[in-house]
This record gives structure tokens, sequence and C-alpha cells, in this order.
């Protein structure tokens, strides 16, 4: 099972002028909106990131920041939620 292109990973949380020397994005996935924890980063060149190996039937929820060379990040962008086929 797979997560392709939830909503906010096509987008920065933020506009990449708020993130100075912005260089990626930081993702994160639970299975509750309220326990999130990192999964992984991408380059600020890639605009889609692919979960595998997720259980069916299962809801998973993402959040993303951006990050900048010096590792500081934005805010938290707003938790999605994206359920996969049984």
């Amino acid at each position: 099972m797979a997560v392709t292109s939830v909503a906010p990973l096509r987008r920065c949380p933020t506009s990449p002028e708020s993130v100075p020397h912005f260089s990626g994005i930081r993702i994160y996935r639970g299975t509750a909106p309220t326990n999130l924890a990192p999964l992984t980063s991408i380059p600020a060149s890639k605009i889609s990131y692919s979960d595998t190996g997720l259980t069916g039937g299962t809801t998973y929820y993402y959040a993303v920041q951006a990050v900048d060379t010096g590792s500081n990040t934005s805010p938290m962008s707003t938790v999605v939620a994206a359920t996969t086929p049984k």
C-alpha cells in the first residue's frame, strides 16, 4: 500500500520566502492527528513523496514543515488525512 502526493506535500506550508535559504520539507506521519512522528525529509526540488509499505484500510495523518539550510523550520502545516484502500 502507498500514499502519494498528499495535498500539503505539493506545496510548502508557508511561502519559500518566509523561510530564508529554503532547502527542503520535513514530512511527519501518524495514525492519529495529534501523534505525528518524523517520517523523512525531501529536498526543495522534489514536489512529491510516496509513502510505501502501509497497511490497507488504515487512515494516516500527515503534516510538513519547510526547512532552511540552517535546519530552522517553519510552523507545522495543517494536518491532512489519507486512507489506504483495503
